[in-house]
């Protein structure tokens, strides 16, 4: 294209993201592992030498293990770090897609055991953003429901469990 006898190259940048999980929309606990599964995939003709696959992780989950087609990625192949507007982790993980390629990346990740006490339920919610070229071509999030529930500390009803409600003792 030729503006003002000036050559511009305009380049089509084509991609998707999506987010998926089992435990989607249902309760989580304290404890409990979350896996969910990022496939970016490359919709365009030509190879996207730099992708950049952003995961913004809820407080509430810490991550224990990062893949990329069944390959585990070890430190250094992926960065987390405290988000700055948030309390949230940023996971990021650098990558390049051929044309029409699509590539999963797997997170593995453990809801905390030290959770504040809730009164309502949470939404624990992970967004997911693709890049290239430093320019955002896609997004995608996928929320879970953290139970509020305190644990059952006497899940048996032993008396012996509890000494409160054992009037022998009294």
């Amino acid at each position: 294209y030729y503006s003002n006898q000036r050559k511009i190259s305009l380049k089509s940048v084509l991609g998707d993201i999506s987010i998926t999980s089992e435990t989607e929309g249902q309760f989580i606990k304290s404890g409990e592992e979350v896996v969910y599964q990022i496939k970016a995939t490359n919709s365009g003709d030509q190879e996207l030498p730099y992708v950049t696959i952003e995961d913004t992780i809820s407080e509430y989950l810490e991550v224990e293990s990062v893949e990329v087609d069944g390959k585990v990625l070890q430190d250094g192949e992926y960065e987390l770090l405290q988000d700055l507007e948030s309390t949230n982790t940023l996971l990021t993980i650098e990558d390049s897609l051929e044309a029409g390629q699509t590539k999963t990346y797997t997170v593995r990740a453990y809801v905390l055991d030290d959770l504040p006490v809730f009164t309502e339920v949470q939404e624990v919610t992970n967004r997911v953003v693709m890049y290239a070229y430093s320019m955002e071509i896609a997004n995608a999030q996928i929320i879970h429901l953290l139970d509020v529930t305190p644990p059952d500390e006497n899940p048996d009803d032993n008396p012996d469990d509890n000494p409160d409600d054992n009037p022998d003792d009294n």
